[in-house]
């Protein structure tokens, strides 16, 4: 279905990009598309008369939309006045990390990796994109999909295919700041509903490793 400028809109493309079949992941040549992003500037319609800001979702939601569609490589197809950005969209759009990440072709997109134990157990999601062919590089998403409450979200390494002994380095994209290292699992920071947060993982070493 086309994407509207609402919450429910976009967790509804988000549940669709989900259950697509593995053979429409995409790749160079076709992707899966989410429909256009409103991201939260000028152009919204409602009622017929065009708004100097989209009303429909919360700067959390419009941030949470952009990084899965980066994630997803979905493509970043704009529905609102680009002459004219907010500062949440100057932040989301012009995001270098994130845009050279969505831009590259190396790899797979993104999908649910699976979920971290929340008060509902289906609130707190982990999305992820192996950034190198042999998955020592990854992109990670947190999303606190609940409604009513803050949630911390953490990922454990074995989500990604590391053994519990990976000890990586942390990248947050979206704020441009490089974190300290985690070991076997990355403790992410508390969310509030409907927000998101966006890393860079990449494994310095393993005692498998440091073994050989």
């Amino acid at each position: 279905e086309d994407h509207h400028d609402s919450w429910e809109s976009t967790t509804e493309q988000l549940l669709c990009r989900h259950l697509l079949k593995k053979g429409a992941a995409g790749s160079a040549g076709g992707w899966a598309s989410m429909d256009l992003m409103t991201t939260g500037g000028q152009g919204c319609s409602v009622d017929g008369a065009v708004v100097d800001h989209c009303p429909g979702q919360t700067d959390d939601e419009y941030m949470t939309e952009f990084v899965l569609w980066c994630l997803t490589q979905s493509p970043l197809l704009v529905a609102t006045d680009v002459r004219n950005l907010t500062s949440s969209m100057s932040s989301l759009m012009l995001n270098s990390e994130l845009l050279s990440i969505h831009q590259s072709t190396a790899t797979p997109p993104g999908k649910l990796l699976g979920h971290w134990l929340c008060t509902d157990p289906l609130d707190c999601e982990i999305w992820g994109r192996p950034l190198t062919a042999d998955g020592d590089e990854w992109l990670v998403a947190l999303i606190n999909r609940g409604d009513k409450s803050n949630h911390s979200i953490s990922c454990p390494f074995a989500l990604l295919g590391w053994p519990d002994s990976t000890h990586a380095t942390v990248r947050d994209v979206l704020a441009h700041a490089s974190l300290p290292d985690a070991s076997s699992v990355f403790q992410g920071p508390e969310l509030r509903p409907h927000a998101s947060a966006a890393y860079k993982f990449a494994i310095v070493s393993t005692l498998e490793r440091a073994a050989m």
